[in-house]
């Protein structure tokens, strides 16, 4: 079962664009919406420093599905919100307690998110299994 020791990091952008051009804020704050309206998934938003620009920079989503369900819920909200714009493009680094570091990047461009889903479901998959430590 996927619980709290499985983390979504998600970091999104458009190509072309800084994080704090309003058409970037504006599909954050879609994701973000969309995001929050999955029961089961806890949503936070963390700003990571950037060190091109003043202010709080980039914020990141950090996405704690509660069943595989809601997490392959969260690959399809991925594949939807990139196919919205050929520009866009999302990173995402999924963690679990003990287990391998996945990090994938996917954008509308070549729409690489079978990758993302792929790892995803390797990830939930892995859970499944005992540790072999």
């Amino acid at each position: 079962m996927v619980g709290s020791e499985t983390l979504f990091a998600v970091t999104l952008s458009i190509d072309g664009l800084e994080s704090q051009h309003p058409a970037v804020e504006e599909a954050f704050a879609e994701f973000v919406h969309s995001a929050r309206a999955v029961p089961g998934l806890a949503v936070t938003e963390e700003s990571i420093p950037s060190p091109h620009s003043k202010g709080s920079g980039l914020s990141d989503l950090l996405l704690l599905p509660g069943t595989p369900a809601v997490a392959v819920a969260v690959a399809r909200m991925f594949r939807l919100w990139l196919q919205r714009d050929r520009a866009r493009s999302i990173a995402v680094t999924v963690r679990q307690a003990g287990r391998e570091v996945l990090s994938v990047e996917a954008s509308g461009e070549a729409v690489s998110i079978d990758a993302l889903e792929r790892s995803i479901n390797q990830t939930l998959e892995q859970q499944k299994q005992p540790d072999a430590n």
